[in-house]
């Protein structure tokens, strides 16, 4: 699979299973993306053997299974991007926020992806900077769920644009707070800048950071395209996790009733 930014490609196959021509294929694959490394799953002589017969000379062996090949890469993700703590409190904090606007809302399984490319037609981006945290939070969504949003909340019909773009603002300065929060009881300070909008699906966001970004999709009943908040950071400082809470030690008998 090849993200459209062309800067991720993965590709799965049993080399022993191919024809010539799907060889080829995955020849063409390999070469035509030098910076691509190769990983060789369960290697054995013989399947070396096809792989250098096949012009593949530069791989790295694995001899593990292909689900624990995956449970390493999550995992070290995990270290730097994927928070989840991070994606679930993002999921509630909104549910609550939503449910208050009359907004009925479901948070869907939350994704790693590369790209520059907005993920809706109105987006809310805000820059977050500061000693320990560098990056930014983008709040996504169709023109609808706006529209919605600023009507529950200023108890009337929109009528400028502007009233929408307001709402679109106030909800990514709600979701930057929740994670500077977050953080900041890590020990990692941040600032966060005033949110920017942009109006159109095909604009990108260019020149801040090629790291993954943390998505959490969210569903809202009655509106047909999802709402996604992401999460790119371009650097964190080494993370200080907070003081674990004190077990309580009471004296005495316990009876359930």
């Amino acid at each position: 699979m090849l993200d459209r930014d062309r800067r991720v490609s993965v590709l799965g196959v049993r080399v022993g299973e191919l024809g010539r021509s799907q060889q080829d294929e995955v020849l063409t694959r390999i070469y035509d993306h030098p910076g691509l490394t190769t990983f060789v799953v369960g290697a054995n002589a013989k399947l070396e053997r096809q792989l250098r017969e096949l012009g593949v000379t530069q791989f790295h062996k694995l001899a593990t299974k292909p689900a624990e090949i995956a449970t390493c890469v999550v995992a070290s993700l995990s270290g730097h991007y994927y928070d989840r703590d991070i994606a679930n409190a993002l999921g509630g904090v909104l549910s609550q926020t939503l449910e208050s606007a009359n907004l009925e809302l479901t948070t869907l399984q939350p994704i790693l992806r590369v790209g520059a490319n907005v993920l809706g037609r109105v987006s809310a981006v805000t820059v977050i900077g500061g000693d320990g945290l560098s990056g930014r939070l983008v709040v996504s969504g169709p023109l609808i769920f706006f529209e919605r949003l600023a009507r529950n909340w200023l108890g009337r019909k929109p009528t400028t644009k502007e009233m929408l773009w307001d709402a679109a603002g106030e909800l990514c300065n709600r979701a930057t707070g929740l994670v500077r929060a977050h953080y900041a009881a890590r020990g990692l300070d941040s600032r966060q800048a005033t949110p920017t909008i942009i109006e159109g699906s095909d604009a990108s966001i260019r020149g801040m950071t090629s790291n993954p970004g943390l998505v959490v999709p969210l569903e809202v009943a009655r509106i047909a395209e999802p709402v996604h908040i992401e999460l790119v950071l371009a650097w964190k400082a080494d993370v200080k996790e907070p003081d674990p809470v004190p077990e309580s030690m009471m004296a005495g008998e316990l009876t359930f009733l």
